[in-house]
């Protein structure tokens, strides 16, 4: 993360949040961009990890979120229902991942989800704030990352897709959605 008294606030926020698992929305600066809503579970020098929490009060995986698009962190205004809903479900405190993930670069977030989920959802949101694009992971170089991506509906692409890492704005993994595009595209050959 760049300097300035801003980001260093927003580290202090970041860092008070994941001690005292308070859940919080964060708002990014990227025009269109939807503000991720969870629990801060790591920060490291470029990303945050966050503890994804559903529209039905589920946990649902863990999202990256590059440090220095974020614009403000607030206090998840219904936090105090979300941890008691948590709590009721016996889903309190929110999972880990199972393998600590590295946020003070790209390759290696994207290498630690890698190894935690099958397959990554990646948000390049400057260019395409709507969308995102998911697969596994085949490689991960200096500047780009190469994806064998699964369609919306759970069939393996013909041939990988690379994106640059530069441009990589958000990591999710071990969500529901991904799990079920996998179950069912494990189902057939991957190419």
């Amino acid at each position: 993360m760049t300097g300035g008294k801003a980001q260093r606030k927003r580290l202090r926020q970041l860092a008070e949040a994941m001690i005292s698992q308070q859940p919080v929305r964060i708002r990014r600066a990227i025009p269109n961009a939807t503000t991720v809503s969870g629990l801060v579970q790591a920060v490291g020098e470029q990303w945050v990890l966050i503890g994804y929490v559903d529209d039905r009060i589920r946990p649902d995986g863990w999202r990256a979120i590059r440090l220095d698009d974020i614009s403000s962190i607030r206090p998840d205004p219904y936090s105090s229902f979300v941890r008691q809903a948590l709590e009721a479900a016996g889903q309190w405190p929110l999972p880990q991942p199972e393998t600590p993930i590295e946020l003070d670069s790209t390759p290696e977030a994207l290498t630690m989800a890698g190894r935690v989920a099958p397959l990554v959802a990646i948000s390049t949101d400057e260019s395409s704030p709507d969308s995102c694009w998911i697969g596994s992971i085949t490689k991960i170089g200096k500047r780009r990352l190469t994806l064998m991506e699964v369609t919306p509906n759970a069939e393996w692409e013909t041939s990988t897709s690379k994106y640059d890492l530069a441009a990589i704005t958000e990591i999710g993994f071990g969500g529901g959605y991904e799990a079920s595009l996998y179950t069912v595209a494990s189902r057939h050959q991957q190419p």
